[in-house]
């Protein structure tokens, strides 16, 4: 009882319900990537080879940003960042599968996290934002990403809640500690997110800013927004 008791009030803390829901997300991810984790077997999926021979031949020869690429069938190719991160995994799990199933995992979690942050921006409630959160990750065409094993997508999905988080802190603030993080946001985004989420997520961002120019807040009007 001493124990509950005291779980209870560190839910109540300041910061202790949003570890909680973390946690919540963190063991649900656990769950249901168990396989993954916990086994020695490479990743299904229909293009799985193809990520893990991406991490291994860039890791064999520490090609991860070079421009000429020798799996882009001998023309040259942008560097897409996301290889910066698939390196980052690498030097911690020295084998390409084990990099696979843990990037493909941190994507999910990753995109619990962000969607948490941006809804409980909107909303300040905890339930609400932990509902985005479990909709925003669990549902069925996310799903179709891992068992593809389609880690560009996941990533631009992983990461699309963010980049709408940081914008809307930029236009409300215009401050330059919430411009240069939208900045960074946005070179990531045209760098490393997959060619059809750059048009769709695109496209959402510039519909974001046109609601927030003709749905002003009650502390702003519409010149006023213009003007920002």
């Amino acid at each position: 009882m001493l124990a509950f008791r005291r779980l209870k009030e560190a839910a109540h803390a300041k910061y202790g319900r949003i570890i909680v829901d973390f946690v919540i997300i963190s063991i649900l991810g656990v769950i249901i990537f168990r396989k993954f984790l916990f086994s020695s077997d490479w990743p299904g999926g229909g293009d799985a080879l193809g990520m893990i021979y991406r991490v291994y031949l860039f890791g064999r020869d520490f090609r991860w940003l070079y421009v000429w690429r020798p799996q882009s069938f001998s023309f040259v190719e942008g560097i897409n960042l996301l290889d910066f991160f698939l390196m980052l995994i690498y030097f911690v799990c020295r084998d390409p599968s084990n990099t696979t199933k843990l990037f493909l995992f941190s994507s999910f979690l990753v995109a619990g996290f962000s969607v948490y942050a941006f809804a409980y921006r909107y909303t300040h409630q905890h339930i609400a934002a932990l509902s985005a959160s479990l909709i925003y990750t669990l549902n069925q065409w996310f799903f179709t990403q891992f068992t593809e094993a389609h880690g560009d997508i996941t990533f631009s999905y992983a990461l699309a809640p963010l980049l709408f988080l940081l914008l809307d802190k930029a236009l409300e603030t215009r401050k330059s500690r919430d411009v240069l993080p939208l900045a960074l946001g946005l070179f990531v985004f045209v760098s490393g997110f997959h060619p059809q989420c750059i048009v769709i997520y695109g496209a959402f961002l510039l519909i974001f800013i046109i609601f927030y120019i003709l749905l002003p807040a009650k502390s702003n009007n519409f010149g006023t927004r213009i003007k920002r």
